[in-house]
């Protein structure tokens, strides 16, 4: 059918060509015949009797000439016509035809050299046109070849149900252009097709049918279902592993997260605006300068992005997160893009934390073993060597000594064991504990002390007056606190100490225990000591430094952590968080 179009217009540009040059002979063949015919009728009148006379033959003689005159000015026309107005004109047409005929070609052999199918039908439902695939498929489905004027809804072309034909033709001759899926079951395999309607229009801007194709999408829907399957792979990957992938288009300062991505985050996708001042401002404020180098040195000397940091979730928690990427550059070096991993290994990263601390703890535990411990063996063993058999007043002398090595060999033996008893404490054992009756019961067990200290205790603990945990360790806990402050009161005025409780905004508790007292200058290496076993950060004191290392323990069992502030001649504040 569209073979025949084609045709069709190589016959209509040789006919016009045919025409004009007919007519151009035409005129000429009559122009010469006129002009010899009237040559014939002068030369007969010139020889009548009636025109002898001289004047009348010389009038004769310049009608002839003029005759002559004109017919060889008019064929000198028709040809200058013919060359310079027709010829031109039958060129541009036969240029202007090639074009078509090249556009139509092409056209047809897009059209009939797919295996795609089209057709087109009018206002009626009946065929208009179609390819060669339309025909051989048709054929093959219902034995008899397509025609012009068939109707598209007859049972010969049955590729839908004539209720689901009829609406989608109905809908394309409404002046809608669409798109549409289905499926045909097979007895090897499922094939998809999708079915794009377009309407034509008539000069008057009119639906007067419409154009339909026909594609088999088989191959790409099973590949989109494999890329699915994969992809959900991919996804359960990254959820097991809480693993999520990122791209950084540094041109539009856009950041492409994946989904398991913005889990890890715990953000939303709608909400969050996923550029690279979005994601500093979920890395925790002390990381977000180290993080930045890591960027730079990524982009300037292209290092590979490999970093664990901290980050900020929605409800003021915080993750530790490891990061892996890679810089990607243009052909002048100039960094275009980055890629890379996010993986939540807070687990991990607060296991490592965990050893390290019990790592110190180990190295602290040998330490006192080998000076608290062997200080007194050694004290023993020399004393042992100076015993003399048979000398009483010798070995009276020595006795105590050896007594009083012992006491301290004993007492430093059972602080390690209780150092030791305090972990052994799981999170099932924790209870809702009233801090009001704890510190009832510090005020009982300090009392000589606040008494003879002349210190005054100002405590508010209304807004968090329960916590979870051990009732005996917030005792000692507290217990330790004041009698930290009483230790180290100052000299020239009261004892003030103000114990308060308060939510913190990460859905917790801290107790906080303040005084006026003497004050500290901390550095970093007496923040480590003060909370270390036999600790102390002066001898002004008569305790022996396990105060604030068994506060710590206490308050580590439960989950929680201590740390302190301290100027001189200020005071000192402890923290407590839970």
């Amino acid at each position: 059918m569209i073979k025949n179009t084609l045709n069709q217009q190589n016959v209509s540009f040789a006919h016009i060509r045919k025409t004009i040059i007919f007519g151009f002979f035409l005129a000429g063949f009559l122009v010469i015949f006129l002009t010899i015919g009237m040559v014939v009728f002068l030369n007969e009148a010139q020889n009548d009797s009636i025109t002898k006379d001289l004047t009348s033959r010389q009038s004769f003689e310049n009608l002839k000439h003029f005759l002559t005159l004109a017919m060889i000015s008019f064929t000198l026309t028709l040809v200058g016509l013919y060359k310079f107005l027709a010829k031109p004109i039958m060129e541009t047409l036969r240029v202007n035809f090639e074009e078509l005929n090249r556009q139509a070609e092409q056209s047809t052999s897009i059209l009939e050299n797919t295996s795609d199918l089209i057709w087109a039908i009018d206002s009626d439902f009946k065929l208009l046109a179609f390819n060669s695939s339309f025909a051989k498929l048709m054929k093959y489905q219902g034995g008899n070849s397509p025609k012009i004027g068939d109707s598209i809804l007859s049972k010969n072309y049955s590729m839908l149900s004539f209720s689901i034909k009829k609406k989608l033709y109905e809908k394309a001759l409404a002046g809608e252009s669409f798109e549409t899926d289905f499926k045909l079951n097979g007895d090897d395999r499922t094939q998809y097709f999708e079915l794009s309607f377009h309407p034509i229009y008539d000069k008057n801007k009119a639906v007067s049918g419409c154009s339909v194709f026909r594609k088999n999408i088989t191959l790409r829907v099973e590949m989109y279902r494999e890329l699915e399957k994969k992809e959900g792979f991919l996804k359960e990957a990254q959820e097991i592993a809480n693993i999520g992938h990122w791209n950084w288009n540094m041109v539009t300062d856009e950041i492409q997260w994946s989904d398991q991505l913005y889990k890890v985050f715990g953000l939303d996708y709608q909400t969050f605006e996923a550029n690279y001042e979005g994601l500093m401002n979920v890395i925790h404020p002390e990381d977000q300068e180290a993080f930045g180098v890591s960027v730079e040195n990524c982009l300037t000397k292209k290092d590979l992005l490999d970093i664990v940091h901290r980050i900020v979730m929605p409800d003021g928690s915080i993750r530790y997160v490891h990061q892996k990427g890679k810089a990607y550059f243009l052909e002048d070096e100039t960094p275009s893009r980055m890629a890379g991993t996010i993986q939540d290994v807070t687990q991990l990263e607060e296991a490592r934390q965990q050893n390290i601390r019990q790592y110190n703890e180990l190295q602290n535990f040998v330490y006192i073993i080998s000076h608290n411990v062997r200080a007194p063996i050694a004290t023993l063993q020399s004393l042992v060597d100076i015993i003399e058999p048979g000398n009483e007043s010798l070995n009276a002398e020595i006795l105590p000594s050896i007594e009083t090595t012992v006491e301290t060999l004993d007492r430093t033996i059972k602080d390690l064991n209780y150092s030791l008893a305090l972990k052994n404490i799981q999170e099932k054992n924790f209870e809702e504990v009233d801090l009001r009756k704890v510190f009832r019961d510090i005020e009982h067990l300090l009392a000589i002390h606040i008494d003879a200290s002349k210190a005054t205790i100002e405590y508010n603990l209304s807004k968090a007056p329960k916590v979870k945990g051990i009732k005996s360790y917030f005792t000692n806990i507290l217990f330790n606190l004041v009698m930290n402050s009483i230790d180290y009161k100052a000299e020239d005025r009261p004892l003030h100490i103000k114990i308060t409780s308060q939510s913190n905004s990460q859905e917790g508790m801290e107790i906080i225990v303040a005084d006026n007292g003497k004050g500290m200058d901390l550095n970093s290496e007496k923040r480590k000591r003060i909370f270390d076993m036999y600790g102390r950060l002066s001898g002004t004191s008569n305790g022996r430094g396990m105060g604030l290392y068994l506060a710590k323990t206490q308050v580590e069992v439960m989950n929680g952590a201590i740390c302190v502030e301290s100027e001189p001649n200020r005071g000192t504040t402890f923290k407590v968080v839970f």
